[in-house]
């Protein structure tokens, strides 16, 4: 069993983009969220653990659509550190303005300095 990791979520979203995600981004009722209430969580889009390698749903384009439409500001980070793509580290980053960029990223070693 492997799963991923979320590792920055700066994401907010409204009570309405919530429930457009709720009604119109799932492919059939509760494919990601069992309830309008499991989309947001704090003022941020929500992410299941439970949901393990299937917890980023964000490549799916009527999501990434939404979002944008919404205009929301932030980032949102995942890792997979221990199976089939261990060592990948992907995100997406939206700009406030209806855009949005996919992000690689890399784990960079240095020594630690004695003390």
């Amino acid at each position: 069993m492997w799963s991923i990791a979320l590792l920055e979520n700066t994401v907010m979203i409204t009570s309405e983009c919530a429930e457009e995600l709720f009604e119109n981004a799932q492919e059939y009722q509760e494919d990601i969220w069992w309830e309008s209430d499991d989309v947001i969580y704090g003022g941020k889009l929500r992410f299941n653990p439970d949901h393990q390698e299937h917890m980023d749903f964000l490549w799916r384009e009527e999501i990434q659509e939404l979002l944008k439409k919404y205009r929301v500001e932030g980032r949102i980070c995942f890792a997979d550190v221990e199976g089939d793509s261990s060592g990948s580290f992907w995100g997406y980053q939206f700009d406030g303005q209806g855009n949005l960029e996919n992000l690689k990223g890399k784990v960079v070693w240095s020594v630690e300095d004695a003390a």
